[in-house]
């Protein structure tokens, strides 16, 4: 437990060295596609962001790696690097080209590789590229929002909502969640989780929003909920994230996805709940603010 605790002071710290770093080394590196400049700071928080996205790879990668052949390991190690970069100095679109061009590549192997590759390593490598580094996407999206609410929130929801899980689970017990993928979650606990990754999301919007700049002094009340809901939501989905890890673990017979993070396991056993909270986090600020700005409910 102890070590557990260190290593989890040391990934807050990390962090939180991060978003400060985000917050002041605001000069700005380049002028592009994005909605706003892109600062030295934003550049740094990319990389913490790439870091994540190939450890992460790397540890499927080695997971499966009796299924995989040589050069489709390499395919899979290049994606990250390719589209991260991609996205970071040039957008969206060039991401979408590089995430292309390698799947097609990896597609290439079943004519140059045809005597040793097989359909199952092709769907593998698939999902290995797909999940987390493509989901994980969503982080840089909202990395370059013109605020940092949205980063907060994706940072802020994940821990939260497993600490309260935790608690009110191990202080309740009651019903298992899901006995056969996680024994030891409870429903109690997944309520827990609601709750704290409501209070995070409120939290977020208290203390670093400013007030009314969504939809105005009227719509303050609409920008409490969207917060609250976006909590919950993100809520719903760590734990459904956790869900997911557990059950690849057990098909490879695996205890953890690596040792990377001591008492934790692996990167990957780290942001599970993170890759499946981001996305619903950018989807709020990039598609449902702008979309209820439209004027859908006349605010």
């Amino acid at each position: 437990m102890f070590k557990r605790i260190l290593t989890g002071a040391g990934i807050v710290i990390v962090t939180v060295g991060f978003f400060l770093l985000k917050s002041f080394l605001t000069t700005e590196a380049f002028a592009g596609v994005f909605l706003k400049p892109v600062t030295i700071g934003d550049l740094l928080f990319d990389f913490f962001i790439l870091v994540m996205a190939v450890t992460s790879t790397f540890e499927y990668v080695r997971a499966f790696s009796d299924r995989l052949l040589p050069n489709q390991k390499i395919i899979i190690f290049v994606y990250p690097f390719a589209v991260y970069i991609a996205y970071c100095f040039k957008g969206l679109g060039w991401a979408f080209g590089s995430m292309l061009f390698l799947f097609l590549l990896l597609l290439s192997l079943l004519v140059f590789e045809y005597e040793k590759i097989s359909l199952e390593s092709i769907g593998i490598s698939l999902f290995v590229m797909i999940y987390p580094a493509t989901i994980l996407i969503s982080l840089l999206v909202i990395n370059r929002y013109p605020t940092l609410e949205p980063l907060l929130l994706a940072f802020a929801i994940t821990p939260c909502a497993d600490t309260f899980a935790y608690f009110v689970g191990s202080a309740v017990k009651g019903k298992k969640l899901c006995p056969n993928i996680s024994p030891n979650k409870t429903v109690s606990g997944f309520c827990g989780g609601l709750f704290g990754g409501m209070i995070a999301s409120i939290l977020v919007y208290v203390l670093f929003s400013e007030k009314g700049v969504i939809f105005g002094t009227d719509g303050i009340w609409l920008e409490v909920i969207i917060f609250a809901l976006a909590g919950i939501a993100g809520a719903v989905l760590t734990a459904f994230g956790d869900l997911v890890e557990s059950v690849i673990k057990r098909k490879l017979g695996i205890k953890d996805m690596g040792k990377i993070l001591p008492g934790h396991g692996g990167m990957s056993d780290r942001i599970d709940g993170l890759t499946f909270t981001a996305p619903v986090v950018a989807f709020v600020f990039t598609v449902l603010i702008p979309m209820l700005n439209g004027g859908i409910f006349g605010v």
